[in-house]
């Protein structure tokens, strides 16, 4: 019976993960999808095919340019289509360059468009033949001008996250808040305490995301300012300085 019990008990809880998930991966989706902005044009003259949003799947080629994925863009209808057998897709951005793509998932009330190596920053003009407002006759074209938004800038500054000390090896150990690059002959180029003494120091070990200093004869209850040369946030065109401030703690402070 206990058996049982146990069964019954695993298999509950197994379902209640399928609902939960089935709940939370449709917001996720969403969360990682864009709406374009776009104009649509049917050809002829009456029964338009009205488009309802444009949605670019973030989670594509655009993210990722050394991924053979193609970008995904999803194409939703304000009322029921048709397609015809052999439908097919043509893509061109703003600047004349024509682009591989193909229909997929060709639905009653929306479509996917595979296109590959997708370039952000620019407008595209997605021409769909052999499609039709159902219970209409005759296919038409269907032209659509959508456009995928550049990247938003990356911090050109050096932020530091957390600063650790370890006073008796007179080390000193920072945490920067996004990954950065170092120059070949990246250094501490000034330290200086709280009462204006200038002071020696190392940089003893660089990583992507984080640093190491070696000030000799650190002092309890000072706070040093340090500047460091040679870094730079990843993706920022030139290398600068970072300037923080370290604080030892008093013995007092300490007990």
């Amino acid at each position: 019976m206990n058996t049982m019990k146990k069964q019954r008990t695993k298999l509950l809880l197994t379902l209640l993960m399928i609902c939960i998930l089935s709940c939370v991966l449709p917001q996720s989706v969403l969360a990682d999808s864009a709406r374009l902005k776009f104009s649509a044009k049917t050809s002829g003259s009456g029964n338009k095919i009205k488009v309802k949003r444009v949605t670019y799947d973030k989670n594509s080629d655009y993210e990722d340019r050394e991924s053979l994925r193609p970008a995904e863009l999803e194409v939703d209808f304000s009322s029921r289509v048709t397609w015809k057998r052999g439908a097919k897709v043509t893509v061109k951005d703003n600047k004349g360059k024509t682009y591989r793509a193909f229909l997929t998932d060709k639905d009653s009330d929306e479509c996917d468009i595979n296109i590959y190596n997708l370039k952000e920053g620019r407008t595209y003009t997605i021409t769909i033949n052999g499609i039709k407002k159902r219970g209409t006759t005759g296919y038409r074209k269907l032209t659509i001008k959508a456009s995928v938004p550049a990247p938003k800038p990356k911090s050109q500054k050096v932020k530091v996250k957390k600063i650790e000390i370890d006073d008796e090896d007179n080390e000193i150990e920072v945490s920067f808040a996004s990954k950065v690059d170092w120059k070949r002959n990246a250094k501490i180029s000034s330290i200086k305490d709280n009462t204006g003494k200038t002071c020696k120091g190392y940089l003893i070990d660089i990583d992507d995301d984080e640093c190491e200093l070696y000030i000799p004869n650190m002092r309890n209850g000072r706070t040093y300012t340090v500047q460091l040369s040679g870094i730079k946030a990843r993706g920022a065109s030139s290398y600068g300085t970072v300037t923080f401030k370290v604080h030892v703690p008093s013995w007092s402070q300490i007990s």
